[in-house]
């Protein structure tokens, strides 16, 4: 016997296990609880115009979480990482050159 989804559900439900659907990226945007708190935002990037994205998951009672940063563009921060690691700006240049990786254009 093959149960859906729904079945599985209302059986663990009934059987007090905790269960919740399994979502793809479309089904989960409807998700009642993250719509209920706000969970996805839409928000103007400067670069890269409207763009959907997640709060900022813990709250405390005294101190507001907020969404600080925007996603990067790609390689905005690669050049600051590589140099963390310990490559030089040679080096750096020649990753770039290479399409290793690639280094940013200002907006």
């Amino acid at each position: 016997m093959r149960n859906s989804s729904a079945e599985w559900i209302a059986l663990l439900d009934e059987a007090d296990v905790p269960v919740m659907p399994m979502h793809d990226f479309q089904s989960v945007l409807e998700d009642p609880h993250l719509v209920a708190t706000g969970f996805f935002r839409d928000v103007e990037h400067p670069t890269e115009g409207p763009i959907r994205t997640m709060a900022v998951p813990p709250s405390w009672s005294r101190s507001k979480t907020e969404l600080r940063h925007l996603a990067p563009r790609l390689g905005e921060h690669s050049a600051e990482i590589l140099r963390e690691a310990g490559y030089g700006d040679a080096e750096i240049a020649d990753l770039v050159r290479k399409g290793v990786t690639v280094r940013s254009v200002a907006p």
